[in-house]
């Protein structure tokens, strides 16, 4: 998994900190003020290093102040440091079991390690706070990852049903390469690769000529349907043709 920078969140948490510091004694101002300097300078220059020390310090001073820990949980996210920040958020998540930023990047740090099933777990109790089709799309996917087909297809239905023209999501092409796809176009394309995985390939070819409809430039769904002409070659048979009258892929039964 590749990773997500979430720099409004994360100055968020470092300013509700920076407010509680605030409460010090008098006699300790002068050190306080230093060390959130440093730890500002840090972030400021993208030093996960130094920032996730100051933290440390910070934290042993003030043990109260979750909002430090949040930081810290965030630094570790963004530097890709999914062991210690899954520990971070297991202590944050029995402070705030409802805290679906929190479950999220619990989530994310477990795919990050090649955890989906342990994704699956988070997503889920992400879902039932947000009910945000963003985190319903992750789940489908690694539900297709591991091959639950039928989980995986009845929540890709429900993003289809429910997402809107203005949303999108960050598909990643390779580790250098990405694009921002419309979340109805992701969607219809992994719809495609569960028919396809049934078997059903003149369903796939019409969901994958769906998801480019609505994004013609979209890497993958333009790919599997070359695989399909590939597939379809190889049993020396044409390419099936494509009919506007398939029945909406929500509507459609299996």
């Amino acid at each position: 998994m590749k990773k997500v920078i979430l720099f409004t969140a994360l100055f968020m948490t470092i300013m509700a900190g920076f407010s509680q510091a605030k409460k010090v004694k008098s006699s300790e101002s002068s050190k306080e003020e230093m060390e959130l300097g440093i730890y500002r300078q840090a972030i400021k220059y993208g030093d996960a290093n130094v920032a996730i020390s100051n933290l440390y310090i910070l934290i042993a001073k003030h043990p109260e102040m979750i909002s430090y820990k949040d930081s810290l949980a965030s630094i570790y996210f963004q530097s890709g440091q999914y062991n210690p920040c899954l520990r971070v958020c297991s202590e944050l998540i029995q402070a705030r079991p409802n805290d679906s930023n929190i479950l999220r990047m619990s989530a994310m740090s477990h795919q990050g390690l090649g955890m989906p099933v342990e994704a699956i777990a988070d997503y889920d109790k992400v879902i039932k706070i947000t009910k945000n089709i963003y985190d319903i799309y992750q789940k489908a996917a690694l539900e297709y990852r591991i091959k639950r087909l039928q989980e995986s297809k009845l929540n890709i239905e429900a993003v289809i049903k429910d997402a809107k023209e203005t949303d999108k999501i960050v598909i990643y092409i390779d580790q250098e390469n990405k694009q921002t796809v419309p979340m109805r176009a992701a969607a219809f394309n992994l719809y495609g690769m569960i028919a396809r995985d049934f078997n059903d390939t003149a369903s796939a070819r019409y969901f994958f000529n769906e998801a480019i409809k609505i994004y013609p430039e979209f890497y993958f769904a333009n790919a599997n349907i070359k695989v399909l002409d590939e597939m379809a070659a190889k049993k020396s048979e044409a390419p099936a043709p494509v009919s506007d009258k398939a029945p909406s892929p929500v509507d459609k039964k299996k």
